[in-house]
């Protein structure tokens, strides 16, 4: 349920976008690089965005869990 709800939200949270900037730096270098080191780089940044979206999810429900601890020993 924790998940359910994490995903949810993550759709309705605005977050601030950079993508300009990221694809006008990404641009210039890949240019840089060969097609075997541009593959190597969109996988490392492929494996980074998915470690930081598995750690903002274990902070989430991290906080949820805290979050309704803290509810249950107010309520006592």
């Amino acid at each position: 349920m924790i998940d359910e709800i994490y995903n949810y939200r993550l759709n309705a949270i605005e977050a601030p976008r950079s993508a300009d900037e990221w694809e006008r730096l990404c641009k210039g270098f890949e240019d840089t690089l060969t097609e075997e080191q541009q593959t190597a780089f969109r996988d490392l940044c492929d494996m980074q965005s998915s470690s930081a979206a598995d750690e903002m999810r274990a902070a989430y429900k991290a906080g949820f869990k805290d979050g309704v601890k803290l509810m249950a020993e107010i309520k006592e």
